[in-house]
């Protein structure tokens, strides 16, 4: 199944992330939390859509 857009943008929302930690910018753990909750989020539509598409296949 390939990555959708959200899953793209959690990718580049981490590298951001990093960037912030590294640059010991005074935001960058609060942001790395929303950033984690957005991958949570993702990981979850990911689940709901492996889910539905086995559902769709026979003999799954």
């Amino acid at each position: 199944m390939p990555a959708n857009a959200l899953g793209k943008l959690t990718t580049v929302l981490y590298y951001v992330a990093i960037l912030l930690i590294i640059f010991g910018l005074p935001y960058a753990h609060t942001y790395l939390w929303f950033v984690i909750i957005v991958s949570l989020v993702t990981s979850v539509i990911y689940i709901l859509q492996f889910i539905l598409l086995n559902k769709r296949e026979p003999g799954a």
